[in-house]
């Protein structure tokens, strides 16, 4: 048995402990981030990427883009100056949010077979999963004051209602 023999374990452990308390910002980002990146591409115009919930930690100006980091990393949202009146674009814009979590996660698997650090990947795996279900949840957060749907949400409304 080597010294290090449990180095791997303990790493693994303090890792996926530290990935399960941090994680929550990085991966709403990516999701927000896959918004963003949509809405430009689709032609529609973000005016804000929003991190997480409750007090703001600190926020910065990007590509014109105001960059919110809140204190809880619960929820996010991305905000954009008028909705899509196409059902297709608003289908593409909503999806690309929950597309860029499944790109994590198949990433992290892809992964998988070239690390020894298996538990923090699985982490990252587990925590994608939860969001990308907890994202196709129909419901709203508030954001100053104003109620943003989900992506659950936003996609029945999609499916079921028109566009306005």
């Amino acid at each position: 048995m080597n010294d290090d023999s449990l180095l791997i374990p303990a790493v693994n452990m303090v890792g996926a402990v530290t990935v399960l308390m941090l994680w929550g910002f990085p991966s709403i980002f990516f999701h927000e981030l896959g918004h963003t990146v949509a809405a430009r591409l689709l032609g529609l115009k973000p005016t804000h990427l929003v991190v997480g919930e409750f007090d703001s930690i600190f926020s910065v100006r990007v590509f014109d883009i105001d960059v919110v980091f809140r204190l809880a990393p619960i929820g996010g949202a991305t905000l954009i100056d008028a909705p899509p009146t196409n059902k297709v674009t608003a289908f593409i814009y909503v999806i690309s949010g929950p597309i860029s979590n499944a790109l994590i996660i198949f990433a992290a698997v892809t992964l998988w077979p070239h690390t020894a650090l298996k538990a923090i990947l699985a982490t990252v795996i587990l925590i994608e999963v939860i969001v990308v279900i907890e994202n196709l949840i129909p419901r709203s957060m508030v954001y100053e004051g104003v109620a943003v749907p989900s992506d659950g949400k936003r996609l029945l409304q999609i499916f079921f209602r028109r566009l306005s």
